[in-house]
Protein backbone atom coordinates (compact mmCIF):
# COMPACT_ATOMS: atom_id res chain seq x y z
CA UNK A 1 0.00 0.00 0.00
CA UNK A 2 2.45 2.36 1.22
CA UNK A 3 4.52 1.66 -2.30
CA UNK A 4 1.91 2.36 -4.44
CA UNK A 5 1.18 5.40 -2.80
CA UNK A 6 3.97 6.76 -3.02
CA UNK A 7 4.29 5.85 -6.59
CA UNK A 8 1.38 7.21 -7.65
CA UNK A 9 2.13 10.46 -6.27
CA UNK A 10 5.41 10.48 -7.60
CA UNK A 11 3.63 9.78 -11.06
CA UNK A 12 1.09 12.67 -10.91
CA UNK A 13 3.85 15.23 -9.41
CA UNK A 14 5.95 13.90 -12.77
CA UNK A 15 3.01 14.85 -15.18
CA UNK A 16 2.04 18.08 -13.22
CA UNK A 17 5.98 19.11 -13.61
CA UNK A 18 5.75 18.31 -17.24
CA UNK A 19 2.58 19.94 -17.78
CA UNK A 20 4.17 23.48 -15.72
CA UNK A 21 7.02 23.16 -18.27
CA UNK A 22 5.30 22.65 -21.28
CA UNK A 23 2.99 25.77 -20.48
CA UNK A 24 6.25 27.83 -20.21
CA UNK A 25 7.58 26.42 -23.23
CA UNK A 26 4.42 27.18 -25.27
CA UNK A 27 4.19 30.75 -23.34
CA UNK A 28 0.48 30.04 -22.02
CA UNK A 29 -0.46 31.15 -18.42
CA UNK A 30 -3.50 28.96 -17.58
CA UNK A 31 -5.33 29.65 -14.35
CA UNK A 32 -4.05 25.94 -12.70
CA UNK A 33 -0.08 27.29 -13.04
CA UNK A 34 0.33 27.14 -9.01
CA UNK A 35 -1.60 24.06 -8.78
CA UNK A 36 1.01 22.06 -11.14
CA UNK A 37 3.99 24.07 -9.19
CA UNK A 38 2.18 22.79 -5.90
CA UNK A 39 2.07 19.81 -6.69
CA UNK A 40 5.60 19.05 -8.51
CA UNK A 41 7.28 20.89 -5.42
CA UNK A 42 5.56 18.98 -2.54
CA UNK A 43 4.60 15.75 -4.59
CA UNK A 44 7.79 14.68 -5.57
CA UNK A 45 9.28 14.58 -2.38
CA UNK A 46 6.60 13.08 -0.57
CA UNK A 47 6.51 10.32 -3.02
CA UNK A 48 10.03 9.56 -2.95
CA UNK A 49 10.14 9.53 0.81
CA UNK A 50 6.91 6.96 0.98
CA UNK A 51 9.25 4.84 -1.55
CA UNK A 52 11.62 4.86 0.84
CA UNK A 53 9.82 4.65 3.96
CA UNK A 54 8.39 1.52 2.02
CA UNK A 55 11.94 -0.36 1.32
CA UNK A 56 13.29 0.15 5.10
CA UNK A 57 9.91 -0.91 6.72
CA UNK A 58 10.32 -3.64 4.50
CA UNK A 59 14.25 -4.46 5.67
CA UNK A 60 13.44 -4.25 9.17
CA UNK A 61 10.26 -6.37 8.76
CA UNK A 62 12.71 -9.19 6.97
CA UNK A 63 15.20 -8.94 9.46
CA UNK A 64 12.77 -10.02 12.34
CA UNK A 65 11.99 -12.95 11.05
Amino acid sequence: MLLAVGVTVTAVSGLALVGALASYFLDATPAFLPVLYGLSLFGLPLGFTLMVLFVVVSAVRRSRT
